[in-house]
């Protein structure tokens, strides 16, 4: 049987490798789960488009691909129930404005939603020079209760749109 790390390098020719740990981050999938991550890294590297966006493969000539790579992760802070919800993206257009959709679901409640076009700072979202996003956001997770996040981003000059991210606590 394959080890993940061979399954990875068959796809990609010689020159052209990198480690997946730098493969992953430079794709906004820090902090997906292993299964997720490694699942995603073959669909960038083969260039197929994915459930939640697709990326550019490597060699790629530096032209962004014609789908929105999203990542959404939570991570613990020093609260018991306070979180911070964690976005990733890229096949931006490098200085695009970037529009991103939340929807919070808490238990069985009616979902809320709402978008916004800047940081928490007020900074507005703008894709860096590979195309790229980082975004953080303050959230709750209320004990005994599911609360599901989920994100969606939108290239404002290039009206493309990312297929939904999603983190749950």
């Amino acid at each position: 049987m394959k080890s993940y790390r061979q399954v990875l390098q068959s796809r990609v020719p010689e020159g052209q490798r990198t480690s997946a740990r730098t493969l992953a981050q430079s794709h906004g999938l820090h902090g997906a789960g292993l299964g997720a991550t490694l699942s995603a890294l073959i669909r960038i590297l083969e260039g197929v488009p994915s459930g939640r966006g697709g990326g550019q493969p490597p060699g790629g000539g530096g032209q962004p691909s014609t789908l929105l790579f999203l990542s959404a992760s939570l991570e613990f802070t020093s609260g018991q129930q306070a979180r911070i919800l964690r976005i990733g993206g890229s096949g931006f257009e490098p200085g695009e404005k970037v529009e991103l959709r939340f929807t919070t679901k808490v238990g069985d409640a009616q979902a809320t939603t709402d978008t916004t076009q800047t940081h928490p700072n007020g900074e507005p979202i703008i894709a860096g020079s590979l195309g790229q996003i980082g975004f953080k956001k303050d959230v709750l997770c209320v004990a005994g209760t599911t609360t599901k996040f989920k994100a969606q981003a939108k290239g404002l000059s290039s009206s493309r749109q990312s297929i939904e991210a999603g983190a749950e606590c």
